[in-house]
């Protein structure tokens, strides 16, 4: 696993601070060459400030070669914007993101008296992004090609559930303790601007702790195994499963809105829209090579 990146970001209602590592896991047949660039953004709406160390990559994948590089408006940062899923049937690009929030310099997820060792807070953030991940997903998976990796039976989980140690669930809290202790979305992608993704996690959070959120039970079973009978007993439901689909969830949250400004919250939903209407008006290979011959 490659560490792209590290944020910390400051808030003032709480008095607690985000810890934050964005990660870009190495598949099978995939290298990845990098330079890092350090950049820093404020942002009122989440009440943070960002430190962000993040690394323009370069991806190959036999004769597959994506070289997009995004760049952003906060002191001409950049990030990787590769293509999300290039070839079918074969593991892909993604990313996950690392949380953990501290008080001073006490890690404050962390509480040894708790049977997962996991704090009131920790789960009231976990709370809050699971509320809020279907609206999140329109911003951390930003493509129509996102959707082509969210898919059951994948690398990328498109369950709405957390565990800690299931990988199949979009947060996972990993083994480590003490200073370590953290959650890890793992449903995004590196097509995402990372600014607008951390703002939108960090806000989810936050929300879910001042609300005083409960997260269900954790799932230990792996989901990808279970019948949607089952899923619905255990109350699981799944990621949007389209960028419209996304970006309806989006549209429809209060707290997404505050986090991004109500200016880059409507053009962005707005330049979306316009993205899905062009792809929904095209004729892909796969039509023509399905129904040529058949009609």
């Amino acid at each position: 696993m490659t560490r792209v990146g590290n944020s910390r970001a400051q808030s003032d209602g709480a008095g607690l601070s985000l810890d934050c590592v964005v990660q870009k896991r190495q598949l099978p047949d995939h290298r990845f060459t990098s330079r890092v660039r350090q950049s820093h953004l404020s942002s009122q709406s989440a009440g943070a400030h960002l430190l962000l160390h993040v690394h323009q990559t370069v991806l190959r994948d036999g004769e597959v070669s994506v070289n997009r590089i995004q760049t952003l408006d906060y002191e001409q940062s950049v990030c990787s914007a590769a293509i999300r899923r290039v070839v079918a049937a074969r593991v892909d690009h993604v990313a996950d993101i690392n949380q953990s929030l501290a008080r001073g310099d006490e890690n404050a997820f962390l509480d040894e008296s708790d049977p997962l060792q996991l704090s009131t807070e920790c789960r009231a953030y976990i709370a809050g992004i699971l509320e809020h991940i279907p609206a999140i997903t329109a911003v951390a998976n930003p493509t129509v090609n996102s959707y082509k990796r969210l898919l059951p039976g994948y690398e990328a989980p498109v369950y709405i559930a957390w565990s800690p140690g299931n990988r199949s669930a979009a947060i996972r809290v990993p083994a480590k303790r003490g200073r370590s202790t953290r959650i890890e979305l793992r449903t995004p992608d590196p097509t995402a601007n990372p600014y607008l993704a951390l703002a939108c996690m960090l806000a989810a959070g936050l929300d879910g702790i001042k609300r005083g959120l409960t997260p269900p039970e954790p799932v230990n079973r792996n989901i990808y195994h279970l019948t949607e009978d089952e899923s619905k007993e255990l109350g699981i439901r799944s990621l949007p499963h389209d960028l419209s689909h996304a970006l309806d969830a989006l549209e429809a949250d209060d707290v997404m809105r505050q986090a991004l400004g109500e200016h880059i919250f409507t053009e962005y939903i707005s330049l979306k829209r316009e993205e899905w209407a062009s792809y929904n008006e095209q004729v892909h290979d796969w039509e023509i090579r399905q129904y040529m011959d058949r009609f």
